[in-house]
């Protein structure tokens, strides 16, 4: 069975070694942002995403007790975070942000196991 890296390309674009997928999961610099407890469960849920073809805007798909319409939703990612090379490349906040939308428009994004 293809790894989650080689169904959608990602093999030449994220850095991981071939053990870190063992468990369905990208390891990698190039998936991962510094996020809260409850903003990380949110963002695994995929009822907040970023929209890099959108700026990077934040996207919350669904109220939450966090309030998070208020406070991030419309906001966009910094630039400073943009710059470095420890953030997300576009590609993989591409389909989270996708997936998120099947998810909560159509309900038809790939399990979230």
């Amino acid at each position: 069975m293809p790894t989650i890296t080689e169904r959608h390309g990602w093999g030449d674009t994220l850095i991981y070694s071939a053990t870190d997928q063992s468990d369905g999961t990208i390891n990698s610099v190039q998936n991962g942002m510094l996020l809260s407890a409850d903003v990380h469960a949110l963002f695994d849920a995929f009822k907040v995403s970023v929209n890099p073809d959108a700026n990077y805007k934040v996207v919350c798909f669904a109220p939450d007790t966090l309030d998070l319409d208020y406070n991030i939703a419309g906001r966009h990612l910094d630039q400073t975070f943009l710059d470095t090379g420890n953030r997300p490349v576009d590609e993989v906040l591409r389909w989270h942000y996708r997936q998120a939308v099947l998810v909560n428009i159509r309900g038809a994004g790939e399990a979230s196991s």
